[in-house]
């Protein structure tokens, strides 16, 4: 059986070349949200190496949910 956390990334590419994220592990048998952590303007290089930690560190019956939004450029 897994272990009834589910990772929940978020994140959006920023116009300057850097991505604005947020990450949040959710506990659905007890606690709720047990951690979230983010940042607003990080080297894309670096967010692509965190969420490859982020990866690596979940188990293999846990449920990751990832969101990348696209939004258009204006006019």
């Amino acid at each position: 059986m897994g272990s009834g956390s589910v990772s929940l990334v978020i994140a959006r590419r920023n116009g300057d070349g850097t991505v604005r994220y947020s990450s949040f592990l959710i506990d659905l048998w007890q606690l709720g949200l047990k951690d979230s952590y983010g940042s607003f303007s990080l080297k894309t290089k670096k967010f692509d190496e965190t969420f490859d930690k982020m990866m690596e560190k979940l188990e293999k019956n846990d449920v990751c949910c990832v969101i990348v939004a696209r939004l258009g450029q204006k006019g």
